[in-house]
């Protein structure tokens, strides 16, 4: 076969491997019930500093604003710099479509500080959708940008992202190989408190405020007993608009009335660093509720949402 007849046959099978891909992709499927009942928190491997978790119209306005080089800021940016370079776009569009069809999604980001210096932050993401294994196995191998694994998976071959055996329902994205992470056993991703709360459209958990947020402190703030730093928030009626409500959870009661000038120090610099300068959130007072502090009625749009995300998710490089 001549050269100019492979190229030819290449240049016509080109179209109709990625009709392929979209086919299997964009078929009818359902999401199990197991699958609808789980939590991605449950599914995550590490213990992360940072989790996310988006679903019903939050999601969807995120998936309208995202592009392939966010899905790269998200994955892949923290441990390797070319992969904002624009190669391996297939493997992006290919998430890009994956997420499409997600219906909610859990993030969580480990690896941040001092401790962890040189060695780079790790993500993962948990993905619950209308994904059946079968379809999801053929869509990668015919993509041609993915590499199967020992264990049932995939690694791609440009970036450093790896998907987990698929199973009914359920797509597990990392930026790190099977088994160099701990598995998390029972450990807590956020308090058990906040069970019900990390079932919202938005829901933001941290223990890790110093990394995150990197705010000068005052020093009497050096030892501030906060447990962690929750957002959670529900879609408004008139639609692409979000209410939010923060939480600063201390160790106890007493700690948290002892520290409430430091409390309301540490909220202006993280509602500052979260929704931007001059942002009225700033303004606000946190309640001080028992062993915690809470500041409601922040009002955000879906592109405020999708830059609080991406914004800060950038910044933690």
């Amino acid at each position: 076969m001549t050269s100019v007849l492979r190229h030819r046959i290449f240049g016509k099978a080109c179209p109709l491997i990625a009709a392929c891909i979209a086919l299997l992709l964009s078929g009818c499927a359902t999401i199990p019930r197991e699958a609808m009942m789980t939590e991605p928190s449950g599914l995550l491997e590490m213990a992360p500093q940072l989790y996310v978790r988006l679903s019903g119209a939050a999601l969807r306005d995120m998936r309208s604003h995202i592009d392939d080089r966010s899905i790269a800021t998200i994955m892949t940016s923290y441990r390797d710099e070319s992969a904002a370079s624009g190669s391996g776009s297939q493997d992006l569009a290919f998430l890009e479509t994956v997420l499409s069809r997600t219906r909610t999604l859990g993030f969580g980001l480990s690896g941040l500080g001092p401790a962890h210096s040189g060695v780079g932050a790790t993500s993962e993401m948990v993905l619950i959708g209308d994904f059946k294994p079968l379809s999801l196995r053929i869509a990668l191998a015919v993509d041609g940008k993915w590499r199967k694994t020992g264990d049932g998976g995939f690694v791609s071959t440009q970036y450093p992202l790896y998907i987990r055996e698929p199973a009914p329902g359920i797509v597990h994205i990392s930026t790190i190989e099977k088994g160099k992470k701990r598995s998390i056993g029972e450990a807590n991703i956020y308090p058990s408190r906040y069970i019900a709360l990390a079932k919202s459209d938005i829901f933001i958990s941290t223990t890790a405020l110093n990394e995150i947020f990197s705010i000068p402190m005052p020093m009497e703030a050096a030892s501030i007993p906060v447990i962690a730093m929750v957002a959670a928030g529900y879609a408004m009626d008139e639609g692409s608009r979000y209410t939010l409500e923060f939480r600063i959870l201390m160790r106890d009661e007493a700690s948290a009335r002892l520290y409430r000038p430091v409390v309301r120090f540490l909220w202006v610099g993280a509602a500052t660093r979260l929704l931007g300068e001059g942002s009225p959130a700033a303004m606000l007072s946190p309640v001080l509720e028992g062993d915690e502090y809470i500041v409601r009625g922040i009002e955000v749009t879906g592109r405020d949402l999708k830059d609080l995300l991406l914004t800060n998710l950038s910044a933690l490089n």
